[in-house]
């Protein structure tokens, strides 16, 4: 109960861009999964990023098991995906918000 789940919700199977940047680059701050608040403020330590520990293939990998795992259905993810993101998020540092990736990615 101290991180949000990975059954389906509309974090993992929603949006191909906003999955691959928080595996990045992690995410912090509260984060509402199926309707549970989940909160740093609580002592929820953040999601760390993955960039520099695993490469493109490696990552569409990961994201390709969870899409297709813990009740989820999703396309898989493909290297080239998380090469694309990579390369447009590669000069921001740190975590992601929770609001400023929902800004830029909406939930549908």
């Amino acid at each position: 109960n101290i991180y949000p789940p990975l059954t389906p919700n509309a974090w993992v199977r929603d949006n191909d861009d906003r999955l691959i940047k928080l595996a990045l680059k992690g995410l912090w701050g509260p984060i509402e999964v199926n309707g549970k608040t989940y909160d740093p403020g609580a002592g929820v330590p953040p999601m760390i990023g993955f960039e520099h520990l695993l490469d493109d293939k490696e990552l569409a990998s990961v994201l390709t098991y969870v899409r297709h795992s813990f009740g989820n259905t999703g396309p898989s993810i493909t290297p080239e995906q998380v090469k694309k993101v990579r390369a447009e998020v590669k000069d921001k540092q740190g975590f992601y918000m929770v609001d400023e990736l929902l800004k830029i990615h909406p939930m549908k």
